[in-house]
């Protein structure tokens, strides 16, 4: 046992990232999609590279770096969902290394940090399972400015890089560049130092967003990238905020991870480095802030999310004051188990996708995905209806959380009546869709039957065609309305 460890912490990093990759690979991609978050935003994605323009012809509610970012990566590795898991593995393989380098930065022992990252892949899960999102780079982007505010190097470049960074975040997800924004405040605050560096980086943030603005400007669709990134979020808070009571649980837990931190670095009674406290301060300042990003949807994916900073920050807290620990067997006997179903995942996904009776292949963009057949039939009942009506030259809309879900697959995009949801129709609301559907002239309307699924469909928009527009008949979850 101590050989092998000894050859673990010689190559610590490419042990950790081979672990990183087995764990992550299988979980990633064998798994059954539906019409939900990731797939919205890998169909988004798929929209921008087959020309859309993002916020003029999508309804996108969130800053565009991610989106930028996938798209390359279906020029590199083609325009199907495999590009995106690929997306999702490398986005994960990078977080999950940014959190281990981070550990060793605070001077955890390495055995120690692995065991942490260990628990850490098991605790995250929901970042990676089917795909990765904007969430998950904009805390990417975070993890490498707090390891670079742990270099202890203050001066203009630091600065510089710190308002890079949080520019960065900004444009993965703008509420969370915001807590950045916020935390590195914070810290200045609590660290009684670093004004003139926060101001560096405040105007190196600006330079970026200006470049930002001029850049929309120029592609004709700033205005909408307004009107869907920022005007349409008080709706969305409005309209969508789910508070369980486990959720309050969660968060009491988030605040008293802080409170710990803070009697670290103010109890004089424990004795600990200078140092140590700089870097708990640093934690800190930025913990603060990101409790919040699980509002307003208070779910188990959100609170993970909101989650790993206390989750670093009290790791640290209890390795610098009580003790490091080796790592133990259960912890080895774990990874081995997690590791191994995870090649035997991959494994299974790489043989039904090569399956002579896959449903999805070559230059399909549902390509990678898996669906049971069940689903695929459903989605090619639709899908028929659709053409059917089109050749008789009757336009179709499906006013659907499930609209991309059909309509991606036969090139057919409709703007923001392919995801009408709070929050993501821009200032207008609910009541500018609604303008839109009048306008609409010898065309069928799908909405969900009543008692279906849904996700967050304004039922303003579905009273209205149901009172309305006449009901024709109904395919699958869906009632059709005619409207002439």
């Amino acid at each position: 046992m101590n050989k092998i460890q000894n050859i673990i912490k010689k190559h610590d990093y490419i042990f950790i990232a081979i672990v990183i990759l087995i764990v992550v690979s299988g979980l990633a991609v064998n798994v059954h999609n539906g019409p939900y978050d990731s797939f919205w935003n890998f169909a988004n994605i798929y929209k921008i590279y087959e020309g859309e323009q993002i916020y003029t012809d999508i309804n996108i509610i969130i800053t565009p770096l991610f989106f930028y970012i996938g798209e390359i990566f279906m020029y590199i590795f083609g325009s199907n969902y495999i590009s995106y898991q690929i997306y999702n593995i490398i986005t994960t393989i990078i977080l999950f290394i940014l959190i281990y380098h981070l550990l060793r930065r605070l001077k955890i022992q390495k055995l120690t940090a692995m065991t942490y990252v260990i628990v850490s892949l098991i605790a995250l899960m929901p970042f990676y399972i089917s795909a990765t999102n904007y969430n998950v780079l904009a805390i990417l982007f975070s993890l490498l400015g707090i390891l670079n505010l742990i270099k202890k190097e203050s001066n203009a470049k630091t600065a510089i890089f710190q308002g890079m960074i949080a520019f960065l975040v900004f444009m993965s997800k703008q509420n969370i560049g915001i807590f950045y924004i916020i935390g590195l405040i914070l810290y200045v605050i609590i660290s009684k130092k670093g004004i003139k560096q926060l101001m560096i980086s405040a105007i190196t943030f600006l330079v970026g967003i200006i470049l930002t603005i001029i850049a929309f400007l120029l592609n004709g669709n700033l205005y909408d990238f307004i009107d869907y990134a920022f005007l349409g979020i008080s709706e969305f808070a409005a309209k969508n905020v789910y508070i369980p009571i486990t959720s309050i649980l969660t968060f009491l837990v988030y605040i008293a991870i802080i409170i710990f931190a803070f009697i670290i670095i103010y109890n004089k009674k424990i004795n600990i480095e200078k140092e140590i406290k700089e870097n708990v301060k640093i934690l800190l300042s930025f913990t603060i802030p990101f409790i919040f990003i699980a509002y307003p949807i208070f779910n188990t994916y959100h609170l993970i999310l909101a989650g790993v900073l206390p989750y670093l920050l009290l790791a640290y807290s209890i390795t610098v004051t009580i003790k490091q620990f080796k790592i133990k067997k259960i912890t080895v006997i774990c990874t081995i188990l997690l590791g191994g179903y995870s090649i035997f995942l991959f494994t299974d996904f790489i043989l039904k996708i090569t399956d002579e009776d896959y449903y999805f292949k070559g230059n399909h963009p549902y390509n990678g995905m898996l669906i049971d057949e069940e689903q695929y039939n459903e989605m090619q009942e639709v899908c028929d209806f659709v053409e059917k009506n089109n050749t008789n030259g009757i336009d179709v809309k499906i006013l659907s959380h499930r609209a991309m879900w059909y309509l991606l697959q036969l090139h057919q995009f409709n703007g923001e009546m392919d995801l009408p949801f709070y929050g993501n129709l821009g200032q207008d609301g609910e009541d500018g869709l609604i303008e839109n559907i009048k306008k609409l002239k010898n065309t069928k309307v799908l909405i969900l039957k009543e008692g279906e699924t849904r996700a967050q469909e304004s039922e303003k928009m579905e009273e209205l065609i149901r009172q309305n527009y006449k009901k024709t008949e109904e395919i699958s979850v869906f009632e059709v309305y005619y409207i002439e």
